[in-house]
């Protein structure tokens, strides 16, 4: 079988998106190495990100062949298709919520992937513009593609909800963990990750993008009010406004000392930092899925998360949740996590044990059935 991806995200992002399209890459021609993959890119610039896999006699890098619309035109709407056609594409899989407008016109099949509608949710955190734009794109992929993958039934249900997707048209195949997050860490690893952050033996970690939607303020407000009047929150991301505004509440409240900013830490060190970590805070109003979540239960760090959206689904019954609006509760969940060593544990084993779910064998095992009932169908 001969699958292609639309592979954008994959050489071009660093982070998110393009994780997860390097992950289903990986596992699937490490797990179906009799198969082929065809990674297609506007742009091969960033190809550095796909080295490893490049190294792999199954998985291939295509770029234009010729791009007279241009190459943003190539990929949505003339150009990628053709080119997957020419190729002898089976099935063509758009990794990040769109596939080229044109697909449907093509003898292969198509799969998308959805991770999230949170721009249904809260449209003011993305303006009318984009909004429309994501809407548009993610709805004409999931009308055209022969199967919808989703990676939470949270996000199957927002499919239904806000797209009018049937059901039995929707597959749910969790995100992958990456194996980084799994594997042991070293003692010295861990002491130089420690040292090169100045990290103190006892702090709350909390990783992802600093936005209003990841609502980290709401442990920034809870730890002033906390039994522990020490114990710094650590926060790992780029400095946004949002990211300034945390900052300019923690210095107005006496919280400075207590809240840091790590910018630029490498993803090498992310399991270090986890390892080291008392507790992991992930108060966001909404998620496709929470990878972050079972970074931390991998790595073993007890989780606080909030309600509402695919994080209960995630983290399972292993965290401790609050509501996203309510400091009261989030300074009681922080309390008992740090009162109460044999509760924190309880939940490090119970969350490793959770995390197990997300082992990339089993998910590649899901998305080869998926495009099976594809070719079946």
């Amino acid at each position: 079988m001969k699958i292609g991806f639309e592979g954008k995200r994959a050489v071009c992002n660093a982070t998110g998106l393009g994780n997860y399209s390097r992950l289903v890459i990986d596992e699937l021609s490490t797990f179906f190495p009799q198969h082929e993959y065809l990674v297609y890119s506007p742009k091969g610039d960033d190809q550095h990100r796909l080295t490893d896999l490049l190294k792999r006699g199954n998985v291939s890098l295509r770029l234009p062949e010729g791009i007279p619309l241009g190459r943003k035109l190539w990929r949505s709407v003339k150009g990628l298709s053709a080119q997957a056609e020419r190729d002898g594409v089976d099935i063509l899989h758009g990794l990040s919520a769109q596939l080229p407008l044109d697909a449907s016109k093509y003898a292969f099949k198509s799969v998308v992937t959805v991770h999230d509608l949170i721009y249904c949710h809260f449209p003011q955190f993305y303006g009318p513009f984009n909004t429309a734009i994501y809407k548009f794109k993610c709805r004409s992929a999931c009308q055209a593609a022969d199967r919808v993958v989703a990676v939470s039934e949270c996000t199957k249900r927002d499919l239904m909800k806000f797209f009018s997707i049937p059901a039995e048209k929707i597959d749910v195949v969790y995100q992958g963990c990456s194996p980084l997050f799994s594997a042991p860490v070293s003692g010295e690893v861990v002491r130089e990750v420690k040292a090169r952050y100045s990290l103190p033996d006892r702090f709350l970690l909390n990783v992802g993008t600093i936005e209003e939607r990841k609502n980290i303020l709401l442990a920034v407000k809870a730890l002033e009010m906390i039994d522990d009047k020490e114990i710094p929150l650590i926060i790992v991301g780029r400095m946004t406004k949002y990211a300034n505004l945390v900052d300019d509440y923690a210095r107005q409240h006496g919280l400075s000392h207590r809240v840091c900013f790590l910018n630029n830490v490498s993803s090498d060190s992310l399991p270090a930092l986890y390892n080291l970590a008392t507790a992991f805070i992930y108060p966001s109003r909404y998620e496709g899925f929470g990878i972050p979540i079972i970074e931390a239960q991998s790595c073993g760090a007890p989780v606080i998360a909030a309600t509402g959206s695919c994080l209960e689904e995630a983290a399972g019954p292993d965290a401790l949740f609050v509501h996203p609006d309510a400091v009261d509760e989030m300074v009681e969940a922080l309390n008992r996590l740090l009162n109460d060593e044999a509760l924190r544990q309880s939940l490090i084993k119970s969350g490793k044990d959770n995390a197990k779910r997300f082992e990339l064998k089993a998910l590649a095992e899901q998305m080869m059935n998926v495009y099976q009932k594809v070719l079946n169908a």
